[in-house]
């Protein structure tokens, strides 16, 4: 085991530089998305808010719920923090909430025909796959959804077959999951079998106050001489443009199934040896005041049944 950690820490270190161009964000697009992960249990449907990140050529999909939860985490440690006199011993990471987010997020650079997956051990890793794109019929058939007057395309894509309304006012060529490449922003889309849907919710030009809101930042709990370390995704959300994370590493899918393998064996053993490649401990991800705290996490243990991807393998 400890010779896989060696091996594995060789590419924790190895952090890449990527040439993509950033893009300025925009606008925000958000779906509630519901999706029957398990066909034993069709009626126990739980929807997700997902949200992407709009620039004229790039788009950058993730979950709306994990940003949020995230936010929730960082302001609990915020409060124990200001309720232990800015000085803290120990630290209560608590997430109550069983109900399963999407982990990965996607990053599209439509004019360079180039898609990454990213996804978060600690350390984020980037796959770097093909750019599909859907082949669209595009209707005459048309309908509004929340004011907008969307067309109708349909496709078949990644073993499913997909219905979508755009707005062809909008001037992004992007949409939810991997769904891209019409004329026009794409407001709802699902599949003929009605287990992924995606449906609008909102439309939001990128202002500070939005920043503010996807930040979580009321500076309610600031609290003077400690330094919150962003946790989850928040740190690389594209508040002001969309770029690949600069201290990501870009790995295969075989190598991020390697680390997942290492992960599922040795949980603790695992994220230590994450962490000490950054030259972290468990103290430093909450404070960089150099005081070492005793931090205890609990996550709730459910399993869910996950039998039926959005991506499904052609017949």
């Amino acid at each position: 085991m400890k010779k896989l950690y060696f091996s594995l820490l060789a590419v924790v270190i190895s952090v890449n530089s990527f040439a993509q161009k950033a893009d300025k964000t925009l606008a925000t697009i958000t779906y509630k998305l519901s999706h029957v992960k398990d066909t034993t249990q069709r009626d126990n449907v739980i929807p997700e808010e997902m949200i992407v990140f709009l620039g004229k050529n790039t788009a950058y999909y993730t979950s709306y719920d994990r940003i949020k939860r995230d936010i929730q985490v960082r302001k609990s440690i915020e409060e124990q923090i200001k309720n232990q006199g800015g000085q803290p011993t120990s630290i209560s990471i608590n997430r109550t909430s069983t109900t399963p987010v999407t982990n990965v997020d996607f990053y599209f650079f439509l004019k360079d025909n180039k898609f990454f997956e990213k996804e978060n051990l600690i350390n984020d890793y980037l796959i770097e796959n093909p750019l599909d794109k859907p082949n669209w019929t595009i209707t005459k058939e048309t309908k509004l959804i929340a004011d907008m007057k969307c067309t109708k395309a349909t496709a078949r894509f990644k073993g499913r077959n997909w219905t979508a309304w755009f707005n062809p006012d909008m001037p992004f060529q992007a949409g939810p999951w991997k769904l891209n490449n019409l004329p026009g922003l794409i407001a709802e889309a699902y599949d003929d079998k009605n287990e992924v849907r995606f449906d609008f919710i909102s439309f939001e030009k990128m202002t500070p106050e939005k920043i503010a809101e996807l930040k979580g930042t009321d500076n309610s709990n600031v609290v003077p001489g400690v330094k919150m370390v962003a946790l989850g995704n928040s740190s690389t959300l594209p508040f002001e443009e969309i770029k690949l994370p600069e201290n990501a590493s870009q790995i295969s899918a075989k190598e991020l199934a390697r680390l997942k393998e290492a992960r599922d064996k040795d949980p603790q053993g695992f994220y230590k040896t994450q962490m000490a490649a950054r030259g972290m401990d468990m103290g430093s991800m909450i404070t960089t005041t150099g005081r070492r705290m005793t931090v205890a996490a609990s996550v709730p243990a459910v399993k869910f049944t996950f039998n039926n991807p959005i991506e499904l393998p052609e017949k």
